[in-house]
């Protein structure tokens, strides 16, 4: 597993607006893949992940403090069950190596996101709260679940 840092804005986009993604990414306020916008800020890294140089996905990571990064992760179709495992795995060791003072990596998963769910348990992370009612999709207020895990 590679990880790319600074991906093309193009990858990006592609990445994250992909039509078997977007709906996974977005709440009801942003419904339209025309909205995504990438982030031009120092405390905002986009890492491209890269298997033998074939993408995979992308990542964003958000500086929340000196010790914590925000997850976002989009895995292409067709490589989330067979490199989910080997992404956050390596990406726990990655940034060991490239952000020591990094101590904490946290994502929020949405309730009705059963799948992704399920794959932040199996790759580590701990459920540590959930906050209610904070994401609305379809019309309906749904849960969010906030997991971390520490390096």
């Amino acid at each position: 597993m590679d990880f790319v840092d600074s991906p093309s804005p193009d990858f990006i986009r592609g990445v994250f607006t992909h039509p078997e993604i977007w709906p996974f990414l977005c709440d009801d306020s942003g419904s339209d893949p025309e909205s995504f916008v990438i982030h031009d800020s120092p405390l905002v890294n986009y890492v491209r992940l890269e298997v033998d140089g074939d993408p995979i996905g992308c990542l964003m990571l958000v500086q929340q403090n000196a010790v914590t990064l925000e997850l976002h992760s989009a895995l292409l179709p067709g490589k989330r069950g067979k490199f989910t495992n080997e992404a956050f795995t390596g990406l726990l060791a990655h940034l060991r190596d490239v952000a020591p003072t990094i101590r904490r990596l946290r994502t929020w998963v949405p309730a009705w996101n059963r799948a992704a769910l399920v794959a932040a348990k199996r790759v580590g992370f701990k459920e540590v709260g959930i906050e209610p009612g904070a994401f609305l999709k379809n019309g309906v207020l749904c849960d969010l679940h906030l997991f971390g895990v520490s390096l």
